[in-house]
């Protein structure tokens, strides 16, 4: 579903406070009171959950993949890998939460780490890790936590929801569990869902919106970086210390060459370990099957339109795609994430709402 330095490097977190929440409030002004904007956000209104679960199905034909608490890691990843899915509930007759490769990122990172450093790396302690089982991991990244909705909920709603409102510091679910009036789980719906979602009814969105450029959004705000020579498990360690997804790989000129997400780790193995301390360009060609060494992430420039940098995100299947500047030095990224956000904000603050 997703795409996918022995010298300092310099890493980025992104940061936003106040001024960016009033400076999108006066930027988005204009939009708000758009009549065509009014339009849209009457269809997201009419639009329920089941049917974009219904129009997804056309496209992703696979059931509802769900683990027991007692799962091994091993088998969750074999099965992840498999589906091409990042998380899937855990369930104990009932829904106990999700599990999601970035928990078990950061558990990878934790479980390295503590072996290092009591000098525990002999034979095959990696069995430790893949027979953990699944339900000890459940929000191990304290960033997870299990969202349900009903499958009549309306998408402007669940679009407010995932996008936290538009505002900056709000949690922001990737996935919720969707139930059925039966109180039975019937799907998953997720970020990408709902950007299809938008992407397929842009004709019905004002062109001064669809137009506005990334730097006008706000997304040139740096990204998380490292270079292609950090040390692996420093790579990882960005994940967890700014608490995201993927950090944009550099080349020896700190241009944009590649990308590392958590989504790599499905394909971990026993071997995966040995590659921890050698450079993250090493891991993910002899550590991991991940194919995001493959070729260069999708990136736009900072000029680009939403409309187009929407259609790269549906398009390609990504979770983001970079913002470059003339020279090929990352100024930015745009995510699922910020797409929502950008759209949540609009249905909350319109006249409509």
């Amino acid at each position: 579903m997703e795409e996918q330095h022995h010298h300092h490097h310099k890493r980025q977190r992104i940061i936003q406070g106040e001024a960016h929440e009033h400076h999108r409030h006066v930027e988005m002004q204009q939009h708000r009171e758009d009549p065509s904007l009014s339009s849209w956000i009457e269809l997201a209104k009419k639009t329920k959950v089941r049917d974009l679960l219904q129009s997804r199905k056309r496209e992703f034909a696979h059931g509802i993949t769900r683990f027991v608490f007692s799962d091994s890691l091993k088998h969750v990843l074999e099965v992840l890998q498999k589906q091409n899915i990042l998380s899937a509930p855990v369930m104990d007759k009932e829904l106990i939460g999700m599990i999601d490769i970035v928990d078990i990122a950061y558990f990878a990172l934790d479980f390295y780490n503590k072996r290092i450093q009591s000098n525990d790396w002999k034979g095959d302690c990696t069995a430790d890790f893949f027979n953990k089982p699944v339900g000890e991991l459940i929000n191990y990244s304290a960033n997870d936590l299990p969202y349900i909705v009903d499958e009549d909920s309306h998408l402007a709603d669940v679009i407010r929801l995932f996008g936290g409102n538009g505002a900056v510091h709000a949690p922001k679910p990737h996935r919720a569990t969707v139930m059925n009036s039966d109180g039975m789980i019937c799907g998953i719906i997720s970020q990408s869902d709902l950007v299809w979602f938008i992407n397929s009814t842009k004709s019905q969105l004002p062109a001064s919106l669809l137009s506005r450029t990334m730097t006008s959004l706000n997304q040139v705000k740096g990204c998380v970086s490292c270079r292609l020579d950090t040390p692996f498990s420093e790579t990882l360690s960005l994940l967890y210390l700014n608490k995201v997804g993927a950090v944009a790989l550099l080349d020896d000129q700190f241009r944009l060459c590649g990308n590392f997400s958590a989504s790599d780790l499905t394909s971990l193995s026993h071997k995966s370990f040995d590659y921890f301390s050698g450079s993250t360009i090493q891991f993910l060609t002899k550590g991991t099957h991940s194919k995001s060494s493959a070729g260069p992430p999708l990136w736009i420039g900072d000029e680009v339109a939403l409309e187009l940098a929407l259609d790269g995100l549906v398009s390609n299947k990504l979770h983001r795609v970079y913002i470059t500047n003339t020279h090929g030095l990352p100024t930015g990224v745009f995510s699922l994430t910020d797409a929502l956000s950008i759209f949540a904000y609009l249905i909350a603050h319109s006249h409509s709402s």
